[in-house]
């Protein structure tokens, strides 16, 4: 800043500015300087060739050590394949489908201490973007592609992830007899010897293009040939020519793992196979999916085995913009928090606590409370909150599978019939202009508050398409609020065999020993949405609910539209039948 001093001379001036200026190209030149060390770098300096057929394994790992000892990276993966092996991931997915854990593998690779094999692992990256568009990781094996453990401010840009053999196999239903089907697998899945694992053995209608809703848990099964194997249990002679989808596994190491990260965005990135979910997060600040794909690739049936996404005890913000989603083996987006159970009481603010369903979390990790946060006290029959405590702190036992907690007020007197939910670690979700087709299970699973869901085309999910939910049966919750469904298309939902089946588009419920109280949920719009092709008894279903206003929605051909039930101040306004009828009431 240039500043004339009284009864200066114009020399004394000119001398002034001229410090200024000395001062502006100083600051300049701190400002260069500090850009400077931003590096840049690629993986072709790391010896890495694309589309060359061979290992780029260690390459990759280099690559990835360098990003996590420099913040300030890019790292450039120039477009083309990228093999990836290593001897321990391949004999993990030999073993897995060869059925040496059985038909549910998970219970052993579903551990915290199972050494999945990494191969991008980015643990402490800080102020790193990572271009990889056009460039594709080919995965010989089971991994763990993308670690982002303790990151602050990543971006992955336009990587893919998939398989050389897929985590599935896809054959034909060639006979079927009393107890017993036959399955003959395509050429391009190998086949073991002898045993043969299935968790899930789905089936695909060729003619719709859609999975009919048909399931075998777990079967049974012997083979017959190279490529045809016999499985035992009930199936019905009309689903004879039926494509059967077997997948070899469930929970295990994500595709892309996320925690303790804040500020992440993947843009552009697609997941054409993995064995376990795709995406996972546990105790993000702020994730921005753009155009995120989870789709099988050409050609084929499965995307991920479980779910595409799953983020649990996250902060901030999470948003789906222009997202893809097909053929995963569960729901599409899961975010929630855990209903923790009290353990033992040890003294009058203190307890000690941990996730009864889930012992290891989905991302393999704890959810124990940070200072300051504050938790619900829920009645674990209703799941309905009744008070609230401050943590003052909190300390993880020796096994990291339950915590200490000290409250900042007396907790209530006699034995724990009352969960934990912490409040304070519930993200607001924005899922906006996605697209979801054709897969197993829910689109979106909802268990937090504030929510945005709009502009979204949802079709041929096999369960309900949004489900607004608190699951105690999986401790996952809290029920939900402040929540806004509108301007979606959801079409042909909720025709599982043998599952819920009476709600196709739309369920609000509460999933407890006593799911009868009132005003769990609470400030739910749900306008100007389309409902397609129902084959289920209703669209929507309302449950454990208070002030739900549902408005100008286009129904097709469900009996009940609009299913209410333990609910309290719900309007049915504006609404219009096949016909163009009005439909104002249950």
């Amino acid at each position: 800043m240039c500043v004339a001093r009284e009864g200066s001379s114009r020399r004394d001036f000119k001398v002034v500015r001229t410090n200024s200026m000395k001062q502006i190209m100083l600051v300049a030149m701190c400002l260069f300087s500090f850009c400077a060390v931003a590096a840049e770098v690629s993986l072709l300096d790391y010896g890495a060739i694309p589309n060359d057929g061979r290992n780029d394994l260690a390459a990759l790992r280099d690559a990835a050590q360098y990003c996590r000892e420099h913040a300030d990276t890019t790292l450039v993966l120039p477009p083309g394949v990228y093999d990836v092996e290593d001897d321990a991931a391949v004999k993990l997915m030999n073993d897995v489908i060869g059925g040496a854990y059985g038909n549910d593998p998970q219970r052993v690779l579903y551990q915290p201490d199972f050494p999945h094999v990494r191969i991008l692992d980015f643990t402490g990256a800080k102020n790193l973007t990572v271009r990889a568009d056009g460039a594709t990781l080919l995965q010989d094996g089971w991994y763990q592609p993308v670690t982002l453990d303790n990151c602050d401010t990543v971006t992955l840009r336009g990587l893919t992830i998939e398989h050389k053999r897929m985590p599935f196999s896809t054959g034909k239903i060639i006979n079927v007899e009393r107890g017993r089907y036959d399955v003959q697998f395509e050429e391009r899945f190998p086949m073991p010897k002898g045993k043969l694992c299935v968790f899930l053995l789905r089936e695909w209608d060729p003619v719709r293009r859609v999975y009919t809703g048909t399931e075998h848990w777990g079967p049974g099964s012997k083979a017959l040939s190279g490529d045809t194997f016999c499985f035992f249990g009930k199936c019905d002679p009309g689903e004879l020519g039926q494509y059967a989808v077997a997948q070899h596994s469930a929970h295990g190491a994500a595709g892309i793992m996320i925690r303790y990260s804040k500020d992440i965005v993947l843009e552009d990135v697609s997941i054409h196979s993995h064995p376990g979910m795709g995406v996972v997060g546990h105790r993000i600040q702020n994730l921005t999916m753009h155009r995120l794909r989870i789709v099988p690739r050409a050609g084929e049936l499965v995307s991920t085995n479980t779910d595409a996404t799953h983020f649990t005890s996250c902060t901030g913000t999470i948003l789906y913009d222009a997202c893809q989603f097909e053929g995963q083996g569960d729901d599409c987006s899961n975010v929630h928090g855990y209903y923790q159970t009290v353990k033992e009481k040890l003294s009058d603010t203190r307890c000690r606590a941990y996730v009864k369903k889930q012992s290891t979390l989905h991302a393999l990790s704890n959810d124990c409370p940070l200072p300051g946060e504050t938790m619900e006290l829920v009645s674990a029959a209703t799941l309905k909150p009744f008070s609230t405590r401050k943590v003052v702190g909190a300390t993880l036992d020796e096994d990291k599978r339950s915590w200490v907690i000290e409250f900042d007020a007396a907790l209530p007197e006699g034995g724990p019939d009352y969960q934990l939910m912490n409040v304070s670690a519930l993200p607001k979700l924005i899922i906006r202009d996605c697209q979801v087709r054709t897969h197993r299970a829910r689109a979106f699973l909802v268990k937090t508050r504030d929510v945005l869901i709009e502009g979204c085309t949802i079709e041929n999910s096999t369960l309900t398409a949004i489900h607004v939910g608190a699951e105690g049966g999986w401790d996952e919750g809290a029920a939900s609020q402040n929540v806004t469904i509108r301007r979606n298309r959801i079409i042909d939902c909720g025709g599982l065999k043998g599952g819920p089946g009476s709600v196709s588009s739309i369920a609000i419920n509460v999933s407890c020993d006593k799911p009868t109280e009132s005003g769990l949920h609470q400030h739910i719009l749900i306008e100007d949405n389309q409902f397609v092709g129902a084959s289920t008894e209703s669209a929507i279903q309302v449950e454990g609910a208070d002030d739900v206003l549902i408005q100008r929605n286009q129904f097709d051909a469900n009996k009940k539209p609009v299913r209410v039930e333990y609910s309290t101040n719900v309007r049915i306004e504006g609404n219009t039948g096949p016909g163009g009828e009005a439909i104002t009431a249950p």
